[in-house]
């Protein structure tokens, strides 16, 4: 074989594992991505309930044992 040949072959092959390689990696990188807005936009929903919790006027939960008998 000539020598062009084996080059050209292991030029191919190690840009096949390169592709092998970096596909999952980017595949992780995107769900990560992913997960990662998720969990911002959960954040933000809670920090706006807490926020609703902490600035309501009237509490919005009421304490029913207020004034029984077994107080």
């Amino acid at each position: 074989m000539p020598a062009l040949a084996i080059e050209t072959i292991s030029t191919l092959l190690i840009i096949g594992v390169l592709v092998l390689v970096m596909i999952p990696y980017i595949l992780q990188r995107i769900k990560l991505k992913k997960e990662e807005t998720l969990l911002k936009e959960q954040d933000k929903k809670l920090e706006e309930m807490l926020n609703r919790q902490n600035t309501s006027a009237k509490p919005e939960y009421d304490d029913f044992t207020n004034g029984h008998l077994y107080e």
